[in-house]
């Protein structure tokens, strides 16, 4: 909620456990008694810190264990970010004008700009199955996602998909869980995950400007500016398919 005017933050969180529903609905109550038109600075709420353990009603993370209460980056084993943080980024800026007489000026700059990773990439781990948000289904309908329309039934017979049964803390490389029903997850379109050694994205920018002035009222201006950027964020396939097999399958 952002206000008319300028002012200070204010951070709204709620349900870092799941089963404590009462947060999000005292953040509803509050956000309906702003007024905008009287607020200076903005209101930023987050209703569900822990999604998984509200819809699971559990008080931790379901995938680790955690509580989100007494956990922080920086803790020991805790990461204090998706990627470890780098100091060492260096964005110089430069810039250069030169008038090699009264009427002709040359300008030029450069930089190199640092940003954030695309916060809808960042989005699509919360599909990994099989806590993941989100399903594939073969032919969905609007009103009753997970129903068939040909005959009532739950799609391909598989039952429900959510919410998915999260399995007990103690589950581990050494005590695996092999309680999942992954049919009623099939077929997953994908798992997508985040390399944990990405570097930021960064971009080189450079302009070059001439100008002359011909007359009083006469000046010619030509200018060159460039991007290049480095260190994008892109999906690759893991396991990629053989096209071969594919289409020999399919026929």
């Amino acid at each position: 909620a952002d206000g008319e005017r300028d002012g200070p933050t204010l951070w709204l969180q709620a349900c870092i456990h799941g089963p404590e529903v009462v947060g999000p609905l005292s953040i509803q109550r509050v956000l309906k008694t702003v007024d905008l038109k009287q607020l200076s600075g903005r209101v930023v709420c987050l209703m569900l810190a822990n999604p998984l353990g509200f819809r699971g009603y559990n008080r931790l993370t379901p995938q680790d264990g955690f509580n989100l209460n007494r956990v922080f980056p920086g803790d020991p084993g805790i990461p204090a970010s998706l990627a470890p943080t780098r100091y060492n980024n260096f964005g110089p800026r430069l810039g250069v004008a030169y008038s090699p007489d009264a009427k002709t000026s040359v300008r030029a700059g450069y930089g190199v700009f640092f940003t954030a990773f695309e916060g809808s990439t960042n989005f699509n781990e919360i599909g990994d199955a099989p806590f993941g948000f989100f399903w594939v289904g073969t032919a969905p309908s609007f009103s009753t996602p997970f129903i068939n329309r040909t005959d009532g039934g739950l799609q391909g017979g598989t039952g429900q998909k959510f919410p998915v049964v999260f399995p007990p803390l103690n589950v581990g490389p050494k005590n695996p869980d092999n309680n999942v029903n992954w049919s009623v997850l099939t077929p997953i379109a994908s798992s997508p995950g985040f390399y944990y050694k990405n570097r930021l994205p960064y971009s080189e920018n450079y302009d070059l400007s001439l100008q002359r002035q011909f007359s009083a009222n006469t000046l010619l201006t030509v200018s060159y500016v460039g991007t290049q950027g480095h260190r994008l964020l892109v999906t690759m396939e893991a396991n990629p398919a053989n096209p071969q097999a594919c289409l020999a399958l399919a026929s």
